[in-house]
């Protein structure tokens, strides 16, 4: 039998209409959406977001009410966030005009109850927000290749009052071999039964104070713990570059931020001699107790 294609295709054509267009997804990382306020202060109502300036490339803190445009409470979302201070990227934009945005790196996050504050540093913005606009923020989490040293780690406890070592690590000589390569070091402190500021805390590197403007921090009244960062960037076989970042935690799991002046340490040989990164602690005598919980070393 053979086959006339005229025949085949001489039939009814079903002509199907196109359907609408469905909605815009959002931007990658995790998204959700809020209601743009152009005032400046902080506070915002349920469901809105501010900046805390007009000029965008001078905005350094972002306030996010827990209630987003959808009414979904995010307190628990942004707790969640890495308390050692590698918050993420955060990208703001509007809804229908995606050319409208700002980017930039969460420094520090603060729960004030009915809202966040998010410190923040700029890094590249385009256009006007316009009051009310539905906004879309997005969470981008930091993803590196970067190592983490496997080493030994002392951690330990103090009750006395008398400085001494809870816990040290000694970087291996030969680790960092081209200028610029750096580690960075996370400690976590933790503070049981302080009534009042009667401790004290500190980093050395080998048997100096790592910061000539922070030699020490105080236990303050309802901290429970501190979450110490240390980037050590080597300048040269004999000098590197130190920075102490120390976030303090309430009770309320509020961090607060407190940051170090950047220091030049030499008389170092990073070829041939270990450097030792020391953590001391003093309390009162009594019960208080200050604990070093964790140590972990990343190496860029």
């Amino acid at each position: 039998m053979s086959c006339n294609c005229g025949d085949c295709f001489d039939k009814d054509v079903l002509v199907l209409n196109e359907g609408e267009d469905g909605s815009d997804g959002l931007f990658g990382g995790y998204s959700a959406r809020w209601i743009f306020d152009t005032n400046t202060a902080a506070s915002p109502a349920s469901t809105k977001m501010r900046f805390n300036n007009g000029t965008l490339n001078l905005v350094n803190q972002i306030y996010l009410a827990d209630n987003n445009g959808d009414g979904v409470d995010h307190t628990t979302f942004i707790n969640s966030l890495n308390p050692f201070g590698e918050f993420g990227y955060v990208r703001i934009f509007k809804e229908d005009n995606s050319t409208v945005f700002w980017l930039g790196e969460i420094t520090s996050i603060t729960d004030n109850a009915t809202y966040f504050t998010l410190g923040v540093t700029h890094i590249f913005s385009n256009g006007v927000f316009t009051n009310s606009a539905n906004t879309v923020v997005s969470f981008i989490p930091i993803s590196t290749s970067n190592s983490i040293l496997n080493n030994t780690f002392t951690v330990g406890n103090q009750q006395a009052n008398a400085w001494a070592s809870i816990g040290n690590y000694s970087l291996p000589a030969n680790t960092l071999t081209t200028n610029g390569d750096k580690i960075k070091i996370k400690a976590c402190f933790s503070f049981v039964g302080f009534t009042s500021p009667n401790g004290y805390y500190k980093v050395q590197v080998d048997g100096a104070d790592i910061n000539a403007s922070l030699t020490s921090y105080t236990v303050m009244n309802g901290v429970t713990n501190a979450f110490v960062e240390i980037d050590f960037a080597r300048i040269s076989n004999t000098s590197a570059r130190i920075h102490l970042t120390n976030n303090v935690m309430d009770t309320y799991l509020n961090l607060s931020p407190e940051r170090g002046a950047y220091e030049t340490r030499g008389a170092l040989n990073l070829t041939t001699n270990p450097v030792v990164f020391t953590f001391d602690a003093r309390a009162a005598g009594g019960a208080e107790t200050i604990y070093l919980d964790q140590l972990e070393v990343i190496k860029y």
